[in-house]
C-alpha cells in the first residue's frame, strides 16, 4: 500500500491516504485517451513489476473515451480495455479510436477482455461540463438530431466508469454484465438506458479463433486448421487500411471510398444471391469445444449493395 501524501491539487479533493499508486486505472478523453494507452505501453505499466521500476503501477485497466489515434505502432492492450465511441463525434470524425480495440482483437497474446461501445446520439465534448458541442451542424446526420443532453452523456460515462473500475479491481461479475460483456448472451442494444452497440472480446484463453481475417489465406483454411467451404457464396478479402480502387485496382467490393469503417480493419466481403447459401468452417477432429459456450460473429450489412433492400 502506497498512499498519497496529500497536498494542494487542482481537483479540490483531499487525497491524503486515499490514493494507492500501486493500483492504477486510466481514464482518458480524446487525445488523453490515446495518451493513457501509450503511457501504459511506454512505461510498461501493464507489467506486474512496474512499481519497482517506476514507483507507481501496475495499471489494471484503460478506459478510452472518444479517443484519437494520431500515433502509429501501438500493440494490443495487455489490460482490460474499453473504448467509448460517441456516434455523433464531430472531432474524431472517423472514429479512429476503434483502432485500439481492433489491434487488441488481432493480438494473439491479448490475455484480458476488451470492449468497444458505440453510443448513439452522443458527441465528442459532452462527456465533461466545460466544453460546448464541437459542431455547428451535422449535415446528413438525422441520427444525431437531437443530441443527447450533456447531463445524460455525463451520467452514462459515470455509470460506465464505476462498473469498469469495479470489474478491473474487484472482478465484479455483475458489473461486467452491466458493461454489456455477458459473452454467452446476445449483445445488448442499450446500456444504462441509452441506445448503444457493444463489441466484446473475451480473454485469449476463452477464445478459439476461426476467422479474423488477417490474410486472404483464411478464405481457404480457418485459424483452427480446418477448411473453409463456400457454397453459393462469393468471398472477397479486403486488406486493412484506407485505399481507393485507383491505389488498389480491384478493391471496389471493399467500398473504402463509400463507407467510414472505424479503424479500417481487414475484412471479408461475403455475398450470395439465393437462399440456402453457406460458408462452412470445418474443425480438425481433435478440436475440443467443451470449454466454449457461445459463438461470436461480427457482421455488418452492406447498405450500398443492390442485393439488399433499401
Amino acid at each position: 500500500m502506497t498512499p498519497s501524501g496529500g497536498g494542494e491539487n487542482k481537483f479540490g479533493v483531499d487525497l491524503q491516504d486515499r490514493v494507492d499508486l500501486s493500483r492504477l486505472a486510466f481514464i482518458g478523453h480524446s487525445q488523453g485517451g490515446e495518451g493513457a494507452y501509450w503511457l501504459t505501453e511506454k512505461s510498461a505499466l501493464d507489467m506486474p513489476d512496474s512499481f519497482i521500476n517506476n514507483g507507481y503501477g501496475p495499471a489494471y485497466g484503460i478506459l478510452m473515451v472518444a479517443p484519437s489515434a494520431n500515433w502509429g505502432g501501438a500493440r494490443g492492450a495487455r489490460l482490460p480495455l474499453a473504448v467509448l465511441l460517441p456516434a455523433c463525434d464531430n472531432d474524431v470524425l472517423n472514429q479512429e479510436g476503434q483502432l485500439f480495440y481492433e489491434i487488441s482483437r488481432l493480438d494473439p497474446e491479448k490475455n484480458s477482455w476488451a470492449s468497444s461501445v458505440w453510443l448513439e446520439n452522443a458527441n465528442h465534448n459532452y462527456f465533461n461540463s466545460t466544453l460546448r458541442d464541437e459542431a455547428v451542424a451535422r449535415p446528413g446526420r438525422p441520427d444525431c438530431e437531437p443530441l443527447l443532453q450533456p447531463e445524460a452523456q455525463r451520467d452514462f460515462l459515470s455509470a460506465y466508469a464505476i462498473d469498469f473500475l469495479s470489474q478491473v479491481f474487484n472482478q465484479d461479475q455483475e458489473a461486467l454484465a452491466r458493461l454489456g460483456m455477458q459473452l454467452a448472451e446476445q449483445a445488448p442494444s442499450e446500456l444504462y438506458g441509452l441506445p448503444a452497440r457493444v463489441a466484446s472480446l473475451a480473454p485469449a484463453f476463452d477464445r478459439l479463433r476461426l476467422l479474423l481475417p488477417a490474410s486472404a489465406a483464411e478464405q481457404q483454411t480457418n485459424l483452427a486448421g480446418g477448411s473453409v467451404t463456400a457454397e453459393g457464396v462469393t468471398t472477397f478479402y479486403c486488406e486493412e487500411g484506407y485505399y481507393t480502387p485507383t491505389v488498389k485496382p480491384g478493391s471496389e467490393p471493399c467500398k473504402r471510398v463509400n463507407l467510414v469503417t472505424p479503424g479500417y480493419p481487414a475484412m471479408l466481403v461475403v455475398s450470395w444471391e439465393q437462399s440456402g447459401a453457406a460458408l462452412r468452417f470445418s474443425l480438425p477432429e481433435a478440436t475440443d469445444l467443451s470449454q466454449f459456450s457461445s459463438l461470436s460473429l461480427r457482421a455488418a450489412l452492406d447498405p450500398l449493395s443492390p442485393l439488399n433492400k433499401a
